[in-house]
């Protein structure tokens, strides 16, 4: 009975993780003519929630932080952006458009990387799909691009 119990929980383990959409291009920013923008990529492996937030700016600059410094997410409309704020005076100001979604997979920590659109993106972009067109950090309160 073990050696099916351990089977059955490596063949768990070895599964793709199931998500509603798909994930972020692994080409840290640099997205081909044939690669449509993706705004984040979600999910989870098994029931393991994600442990680290990955935020791309449309340049390819990456910024990661751990999910155990979040301390909330905080909007007036959650729909054109919100600010993800961190332990250590740690905030990151997310703005864009439909982003509903993307609010509540990050408060419910599967969101593995948010990406910014390049400005090319945003003029052809679809305005009812999600779309992050701005991302801020700021240390110590203040806002930097």
């Amino acid at each position: 009975m073990d050696g099916k119990v351990a089977k059955s929980m490596r063949e768990l383990l070895e599964r793709p993780p199931r998500s509603a959409l798909p994930s972020a291009p692994a080409s840290a920013g640099r997205i081909s003519e044939e690669e449509e923008y993706v705004a984040f990529a979600n999910g989870r492996l098994g029931t393991r929630a994600q442990l680290m937030i990955v935020f791309q700016k449309a340049d390819g600059s990456l910024k990661a932080f751990s999910y155990t410094h979040l301390c909330g997410v905080e909007s007036d409309n959650p729909s054109t952006g919100f600010t993800v704020i961190f332990t250590s005076a740690k905030k990151v100001l997310v703005r864009g458009r439909n982003l509903q979604r993307l609010f509540q997979l990050l408060c419910l920590h599967k969101v593995a990387e948010v990406v910014e659109a390049s400005r090319h993106e945003q003029l052809q972009s679809n305005p009812d799909l999600l779309l992050v067109e701005s991302i801020q950090f700021a240390d110590e309160g203040r806002f930097r691009t």
